[in-house]
């Protein structure tokens, strides 16, 4: 069996190559996958690499990601972006905590840093905790409880979950519910030892970012603050409920694909 499955809503083809070849560096313990979930084909240095899968997709990220995970072949499961480059070990040093563990409910959370042109700096522990946002905090969430938007978990129990509440757009909110269903579930989680991915940053509108922006704006974090400020989610959810959502996401694709 595969380790990890590593699951890409992913909408920027010119960091692909770039996304494989760090992965390779971040995971070279481990076996894993990486599925690639875009409006765009694969690219050419791609094709026939046994760790990718390619999924023709032009629903929102959260839609992608829930499509991607029903692919995924590894005991172990994450989320992350195609706009940035992984740590050495990385992802070997995460994987063996969470093996260490030794809780089917366990979660660990991929620490990151992100920045314009990848200059960010490093974040503190807390800052992967739900109390010192304040988008989410003084909610229904202990301020305690571990926030990430790169979890890794048992593909299993992410099933078991559900997966991720296509309700939300973007994968940022959407995984911070999924990190909140898992602790009320009392689930154990732990930060990465390792930070494991570099990530580009874009403000606003500025390049393609304009639609992530708005969604989680005028959708999601309203969303989110709707669901917890005096209760919680549902631990489990119904895995289908990706198939509610816009098969064409309108905030990439107003017009649809032929306006």
């Amino acid at each position: 069996m595969i380790d990890l499955s590593i699951v890409i809503p992913a909408l920027r083809p010119n960091y692909w190559k770039r996304v494989y070849e760090t992965v390779k560096e971040a995971c070279r313990k481990h076996s894993f996958e990486i599925i690639f979930i875009s409006p765009h084909n694969l690219i050419g240095e791609l094709v026939g690499k046994p760790e990718i899968k390619h999924i023709i997709s032009y629903g929102s990220p959260a839609r992608c990601a829930q499509v991607g995970a029903l692919n995924a072949e590894g005991r172990l499961l994450c989320h992350t972006t195609d706009d940035g480059e992984y740590f050495p070990d990385s992802l070997d040093a995460a994987i063996d905590l969470w093996d260490s563990m030794q809780n089917e409910k366990s979660l660990v959370a991929l620490r990151y840093r992100e920045g314009r042109d990848m200059q960010g700096i490093v974040l503190p522990p807390n800052y992967f905790t739900f109390g010192i946002h304040n988008d989410i905090k003084d909610l229904s969430i202990p301020g305690h409880f571990v926030a990430s938007c790169q979890p890794l978990l048992s593909t299993n129990y992410f099933h078991y979950l559900g997966g991720i509440d296509c309700r939300f757009e973007h994968l940022a909110m959407s995984m911070l519910d999924l990190c909140a269903r898992v602790q009320f579930d009392l689930g154990p989680a732990a930060l990465s030892p390792l930070e494991v991915m570099n990530a580009n940053w874009m403000p606003g509108h500025e390049g393609d970012h304009g639609p992530v922006n708005d969604a989680c704006l005028q959708n999601d974090s309203p969303l989110f603050r709707g669901i917890y400020k005096h209760g919680k989610q549902p631990i489990q959810l119904d895995y289908n409920n990706w198939k509610l959502a816009p098969v064409v996401w309108p905030r990439r694709w107003p017009n649809g694909l032929n306006g």
